[in-house]
């Protein structure tokens, strides 16, 4: 008997490049199937855990699924209520290189033993959805003279929107919505802006402008999330909700009317850009 859909869908990237064929395996831990899918030619994959092609035993709710690519592991916990799951796979290497100089006077029947360690801090914003993978190399060579070298790693931030801006805007902190609330919501954001502009907007790479009418929007829809209303594309709704941690956030009629003065000059901006054919 077959099953309802519930597709596993996601991007792959890598150092914020989309990853086509890529190997990408879908596991049902809960079961122990799998199967194997590529990556299409701009790194998106799909897989439909009720196929029973590929998961004879199917699936139920509560099942652990593992997402594996790029040598990076997501899990998550199946949700019946819902037709499916985003995994996304983001994955960012640092190359650290060191250098040891060992007075070679010392060098003769001796036996050194090097033990390192280092940390690498990354800002909250970025790790959320994203793995780091730290590859260290290590050259030892004999010197006439010691010398200690301190290596400093440096990590930029991304471009792109992610929960803070959005709570920024709100005076909220993370207690009030917390990063998955406002990631999906920044989502959707982006989806209808991309609609309004009749083009493909990436929220994790987007023109300084498109992040703030995507920032503007899904801060929008938080106030109708806390508030208990509802958001809608371009419409909204404010519930009923008193919410005292909306004190200081600007009223919803402004935020309003400052994402149509950005989405009317991105508009422009389009036009603008557009080639001019004359008559010959």
């Amino acid at each position: 008997m077959s099953q309802v859909p519930f597709v596993v869908y996601g991007r792959v990237k890598k150092d914020g490049v989309l990853q086509a064929n890529v190997n990408v395996t879908v596991r049902n831990a809960s079961t122990s199937e799998q199967c194997i899918v590529q990556t299409n030619n701009v790194g998106e994959y799909a897989v439909d855990l009720g196929d029973a092609t590929k998961f004879s035993s199917g699936y139920s709710n509560g099942d652990t699924v593992q997402v594996s690519a790029l040598d990076c592991t997501r899990e998550f916990t199946v949700d019946t209520s819902k037709w499916g799951e985003e995994v996304n796979i983001n994955l960012y290497e640092i190359s650290l290189s060191l250098t040891v100089n060992v007075d070679c006077s010392n060098a003769v029947s001796v036996t050194y033993i090097l033990s390192f360690s280092f940390a690498v801090n990354i800002d909250s914003s970025l790790a959320t959805q994203t793995t780091y993978n730290v590859k260290p190399s290590v050259d030892v060579r004999l010197e006439t003279g010691f010398q200690v070298e301190i290596i400093e790693v440096v990590t930029e931030r991304i471009p792109g929107v992610d929960p803070d801006d959005v709570r920024d805007v709100l005076n909220l902190s993370a207690s009030d919505v917390p990063d998955d609330k406002v990631y999906k919501m920044i989502k959707r954001a982006a989806v209808t802006v991309a609609l309004e502009l009749g083009k493909e907007v990436d929220y994790e790479q987007c023109s300084d402008p498109e992040k703030e009418a995507i920032t503007i929007l899904a801060a929008i829809y938080a106030i109708c999330y806390l508030t208990g209303g509802s958001a809608v594309g371009l419409s909204f709704s404010l519930g009923d909700k008193s919410v005292s941690v909306l004190k200081d956030a600007p009223p919803l009629n402004v935020l309003q009317a400052e994402f149509e003065r950005l989405i009317t000059r991105l508009k422009e901006q389009q036009e603008e850009e557009k080639p001019y054919v004359g008559m010959a």
